[in-house]
């Protein structure tokens, strides 16, 4: 079935064009992979689809077609959320706790998101709190 117009229109403008990024990107890799490697190993296709996208509150500052000084809470909430869900975190008593060992690259990535939504990293409990400034 062809999604329509209609069948997505839920999905705010922005986030459709992210969508739409992020489709043309897998489908990119999926193109190299088969004609380089002959045929689409899933795991090799999914490291490098992370590596190459970019998260959306980034690529959202380099493409919004209105350029807000900062982030609403309902961004910030679904930001969180999908770095939960991502990276595996517990969330406790407004505590983001890692419950996973991280490569260094996505500490980083993980990392720069929760400063992005208002968060540090406090070693000490391994998880990430309120950045209270």
């Amino acid at each position: 079935m062809i999604a329509t117009e209609a069948g997505i229109s839920g999905i705010d403008g922005d986030r459709k064009r992210y969508y739409d990024y992020l489709s043309s990107i897998y489908r990119e890799i999926w193109d190299y992979l088969k004609i380089q490697d002959g045929s689409v190993n899933p795991q090799k296709l999914e490291l490098m689809f992370d590596r190459t996208v970019s998260p959306y509150v980034y690529w959202l500052k380099e493409n919004s077609e209105k350029h807000e000084p900062g982030m609403s809470d309902e961004k910030k909430m679904t930001l969180l959320k999908s770095l939960a869900a991502k990276y595996k975190l517990k969330v406790s008593e407004d505590k983001f706790l890692i419950t996973s060992r991280l490569e260094s690259e996505d500490f980083k990535r993980l990392s720069e998101n929760m400063r992005i939504a208002g968060y540090r990293y406090e070693s000490k409990d391994r998880s990430f709190v309120r950045d209270v400034k």
